[in-house]
């Protein structure tokens, strides 16, 4: 069996939009995870710890690795890029770029940008969550002023799978910054537009990302899912030198 015959390559382009240089790769695979798994370690590096883990977790971290290579071939390096990752799990990226890597179900994706351009970057792929779900779920991911989709045009399905994506997005984005877990109480969706969002920190993290710093980020509800994305973009800087 053939890797496209495993994998198919997703036509939608999710992080297109974002407002600083990026290349993403994004594929679904189906459920023939071993074998997969199998074709993909011939050519990707496999951490030792994940040898006896099931099919399928092998075969989720492996495809994401295989996007990783595909969007830095996008940006133009001719030699493969295997990314190590910390004791945390925590992906190392090469110096001068930041990125992320995110999976749901059978959907993978990573996103890069350059680091002159984008100082974090984190992305969450998440199925729409259905109703019984967000009735367990809502109070422990969501803060009081976060209770309702006013105007927002999503289903309270749709709504509350955004506010713990959006919040995945963020914890990639900022933990290799802060170096310590948060939890889903430390932010607030603060402003909601369409494919829009903004998120409030309500917490002191380290000192550069205090209480009250705002985020922005994007999403898109596509194929079932919700893909959201967070990060913070660097400005180019004014013709006397300063940044905007």
């Amino acid at each position: 069996m053939k890797l496209n015959d495993l994998l198919r390559e997703f036509e939608s382009k999710p992080w297109e939009k974002l407002p600083f240089t990026n290349f993403s790769h994004t594929v679904e695979i189906n459920q023939d995870y071993a074998g997969l798994a199998k074709i993909l370690q011939a050519d990707l590096p496999f951490p030792e710890k994940l040898h006896k883990a099931v099919p399928k977790r092998q075969a989720l971290y492996l495809a994401g690795r295989y996007c990783v290579h595909q969007a830095f071939l996008q940006a133009g390096f001719d030699h493969p890029v295997h990314i190590d990752q910390t004791p945390e799990g925590v992906p190392i990226w090469p110096t001068g770029w930041v990125g992320s890597i995110s999976h749901s179900d059978r959907m993978i994706a990573a996103v890069i940008a350059p680091r002159s351009e984008c100082k974090v970057l984190g992305i969450d792929l998440e199925k729409i969550m259905n109703e019984k779900t967000c009735e367990r779920i809502f109070k422990s991911i969501s803060r009081p002023e976060e209770r309702g989709p006013v105007n927002s045009g999503l289903t309270l399905e749709e709504y509350y799978t955004l506010v713990f994506s959006a919040k995945e997005s963020l914890y990639k984005a900022l933990y290799p910054e802060v170096h310590h877990f948060f939890g889903f109480e430390a932010a607030s969706l603060s402003l909601l537009q369409p494919n829009q969002l903004e998120l409030r920190l309500t917490q002191d993290l380290n000192e550069i990302f205090p209480s009250g710093l705002s985020l922005k980020g994007q999403y898109l509800r596509s194929h079932h899912h919700i893909f959201s994305t967070v990060y913070q973009a660097i400005s180019a800087p004014s013709a006397d030198g300063a940044r905007d």
